[in-house]
């Protein structure tokens, strides 16, 4: 339909024909009470015209379509205004701040049920904040030390008590994205040596640790994590074997059920979307992850989390979520938060980890 977007006068014939079929091949349609109601993707001229196309009835639907061409002077996207409180979200998290870190939770089911408390671990904060540097927050400094304070020998651990873990790769890529621009490149360029250096035949391993069983662990979230901090940082850094391995984790859709750390499908699309920020990723990784994109009808997404997994990936690939939008905009709870949900787990156990704080965070992220 992209052949449509600078045409402000088209034959009705021809652009029903066009419309119907473009619509057909793109858009899924929704069944409520017998009827397929959808609406195609808003097309605009300079801000201006919109093109609304509208198929009522699923017996009418090969012999009505209303093809609707109006020129208004707002925003088309005022048409599908999606309601919810961005500071009142920012203010809830602000507010979790608890003893210089966020607190997590920890329990045997994905959907967070008959939770407790975690022990004290840095992941959650640098996730976070990484996720809302953007924003001029209060707590910006505060973190900022957190995470200084516990770099050691150039990387970070998972859990505040070094001697719970061995340092990991996934932690150090993620408090890299956090400081970087904020503190010295130089450092940060010998923590992503450190980082690109610790392999697997080639492929960067989880743990920086050579002495257990998990010397040879490896999990796709955590190298498409460590690939975006190491070329964010030092493009020249060959990570090419790491790049290959996901390529065909993505290709062979090894991911759907989830890795060994990130139990969701949707946590390995994101850390592959991040990537495609970089211009020698975006050619690599674009077309196959829109195809496996394309695949997902996400009306049968349950989790708020996933929800804001998959808006954040259609935004990065650029394809429609306003309904996806709204969708998880009408779970914001009265105190500006998200639910939780599972977004990390041990990976000999099934011990899951996630906040509110870690979901609202995404959700922000989605919604912006």
């Amino acid at each position: 339909m992209d052949f449509l977007r600078n045409l402000k006068i088209i034959p009705f014939p021809f652009a029903l024909s066009a419309a119907r079929s473009a619509v057909y091949r793109r858009v899924k349609t929704n069944f409520v009470h017998g009827f397929d109601t959808f609406a195609s993707q808003t097309l605009t001229t300079n801000g201006l015209s919109k093109i609304v196309i509208f198929g009522l009835g699923r017996s009418l639907i090969y012999k009505i379509i209303i093809f609707i061409t109006f020129t208004v002077s707002l925003n088309p996207v005022r048409a599908f205004a999606i309601e919810w409180d961005k500071q009142k979200a920012l203010d809830f998290i602000e507010k979790s701040w608890h003893q210089q870190h966020f607190q997590s939770l920890v329990s045997s089911s994905k959907t967070m049920k008959s939770c407790e408390f975690a022990p004290s671990e840095v992941f959650s904060t640098i996730l976070i904040f990484d996720l809302l540097k953007q924003y001029d927050w209060c707590l910006k400094s505060e973190v900022i030390n957190y995470v200084k304070t516990n770099i050691k020998d150039c990387t970070l651990h998972f859990f505040e008590n070094p001697n719970i873990l061995p340092a990991d790769v996934d932690t150090t890529s993620l408090g890299l994205m956090a400081l970087n621009g904020l503190i010295e490149n130089n450092y940060l360029k010998q923590i992503v040596k450190r980082i690109s250096e610790n392999t697997n035949n080639g492929v960067i391993k989880v743990y920086f640790d050579n002495t257990s069983y998990r010397q040879e662990i490896v999990d796709p979230v955590v190298c498409a994590n460590a690939l975006y901090s190491i070329y964010s940082i030092d493009s020249l850094i060959d990570a090419s074997v790491t790049e290959n391995y996901l390529y065909n984790t993505l290709y062979n859709e090894e991911y759907q059920n989830g890795t060994r750390y990130y139990p969701s499908s949707f946590t390995f699309l994101w850390a592959v979307s991040k990537l495609l920020k970089l211009e020698n990723m975006k050619s690599k990784f674009l077309d196959l992850l829109k195809e496996k994109i394309l695949k997902i009808d996400p009306n049968l997404i349950e989790d708020s989390l996933d929800l804001a997994f998959y808006i954040i990936i259609t935004t990065n690939i650029n394809l429609p979520n306003i309904h996806e939008k709204k969708r998880l905009a009408e779970i914001q709870l009265a105190d500006g938060s998200w639910p939780p949900y599972a977004f990390f787990k041990y990976g000999s156990q099934n011990k899951y980890f996630g906040s509110s704080q870690i979901s609202t965070a995404f959700a922000i992220c989605a919604l912006q």
